[in-house]
């Protein structure tokens, strides 16, 4: 049975159209289907919890919503069972669908998971956190990830985007992805900049200037931004994105060139990329975190993992 999780309010309520054209292409085929429909935020995990433990363990789990929708719905799975995942994009950025190579219309990525014979094993990513409560203390933050998570300016620009009035009018517009490059060029002269340690796979370096780090799972974050031009799914590793320019305007032109140029960022001194299954960030000063685009918090260290084909992915993907 296909079990599918709705974020009806995905990009202005594009979630809810999409889901009633999956509806009806699932009762013309006679397809076998539950529907979990979320009201409120924490839902989405929720409801993949009860979809796993009330299903067959080959039971498809189908997300459909924005890249957010996904990360919740994986971070409600036991990925030791290595479910089976699938994706209707319905968001502002879709960087997941982008990056795997996987339909970009909803209907086609329904086609595409219901004549999928075999599963495609993937990989996804893990953060590791201690951010500070309100009252005093701290707590622990693990969560997975399937795009890319970050600490610093990336991180700061969900945060700003996940709030500004200006999304849900560009969504409207279908002009989403421009919500981003708004944000990020405002963010591109105010971010704050941090020295610490860097370790990747157990070697340290020191870092300063830090403009951010991220740990890529497949190649686009920000609406289409290729940080980790080669970062793979099916590779058993992750692709960070090191941005440690002392020059602001380097910063600006290497990453709005990018757009177009996939890869341009690295032709400057300071900001690299590099392949690796762990790395570890200590700063000087707290930054905020990002799972998926979804800010947990800040914190001044943070640890990025892969886990190693730990989903199972419905669809056709171009990349595999």
């Amino acid at each position: 049975m296909y079990r599918f999780i709705v974020n009806p309010v995905s990009q202005s309520g594009k979630g809810e159209e999409i889901w009633q054209l999956v509806r009806a292409r699932l009762e013309e085929l006679h397809v076998e289907y539950q529907v979990y429909r979320t009201e409120k935020q924490g839902d989405m995990t929720r409801m993949a919890a009860e979809a796993q433990a009330s299903g067959d363990a080959d039971d498809p789990i189908i997300a459909i919503g924005g890249d957010g929708s996904l990360n919740d719905v994986i971070n409600g799975l036991d990925l030791a069972q290595k479910p089976v995942i699938g994706m209707i994009p319905a968001g502002s950025g879709n960087d997941f669908s982008a990056g795997i190579g996987l339909p970009r219309k909803a209907m086609d990525a329904l086609d595409g998971i219901l004549g999928c014979a075999a599963p495609h094993l993937i990989d996804a990513g893990e953060t590791v956190c201690t951010v500070d409560d309100v009252d005093g203390g701290s707590r622990e933050i693990r969560r997975s990830f399937i795009v890319s998570s970050g600490i610093g300016y990336d991180a700061d620009v969900c945060e700003q985007v996940n709030v500004t009035k200006l999304k849900k009018i560009l969504n409207r517009l279908h002009l989403g992805k421009l919500t981003y490059f708004a944000i990020g060029f405002k963010l591109f002269w105010t971010y704050k900049k941090a020295g610490g340690t860097l370790t990747i796979d157990g070697t340290s370096q020191p870092v300063s200037c830090l403009g951010f780090l991220s740990a890529h799972n497949t190649i686009y974050e920000g609406g289409g931004y290729p940080f980790a031009p080669d970062a793979s799914p099916f590779d058993g590793r992750l692709s960070l994105c090191v941005t440690a320019p002392k020059k602001r305007r380097v910063f600006f032109i290497a990453f709005l060139l990018s757009k177009t140029t996939p890869g341009f960022h690295t032709r400057f001194k300071d900001i690299f990329n590099v392949d690796c299954s762990e790395a570890s960030l200590s700063l000087d000063i707290p930054l905020p975190v990002h799972t998926d685009g979804e800010v947990v918090g800040h914190c001044s260290a943070v640890t990025f993992r892969v886990l190693p084909g730990c989903l199972r992915l419905l669809g056709q993907t171009s990349g595999h």
